[in-house]
């Protein structure tokens, strides 16, 4: 995978621990619509304020071309589940950590 000269590592080691990332597969990812869909690997980015229309189209794009939506936001729940007093910064650190792994291993 060629990586943007923009993509960074907010971790010292560069990884997400493995039970970590084998947690979040188990727990978030298996949980996904549309997981088992071949479709052509295109990443869309969604990004505004609140009340844009972020939802509603990845919505739409979910269910008339069976995407695969990924959702910071529920990834966070999920680590939360399992580290219940988990800081803001780390939760976020790993977040990134493993939508950057994820999106590297989706074909």
């Amino acid at each position: 995978m060629k990586l943007s000269p923009h993509y960074r590592s907010d971790s010292p080691s560069g990884a997400l621990r493995p039970e970590t990332a084998a947690y979040l597969d188990e727990h978030y990812l298996k949980q996904l619509k549309n997981l088992d869909r071949k479709n052509p690997k295109l990443l869309v980015v969604f990004s505004g304020g609140n009340a844009m229309g972020k939802t509603t189209i990845a919505r739409k794009i979910k269910a008339e071309l069976h995407g695969l939506v990924l959702e910071n936001d529920a990834v966070k729940r999920t680590l939360l589940q399992r580290t219940p007093g988990i800081g803001r910064d780390e939760l976020n650190q790993l977040t990134w950590q493993y939508m950057m792994d994820l999106y590297a291993r989706l074909d």
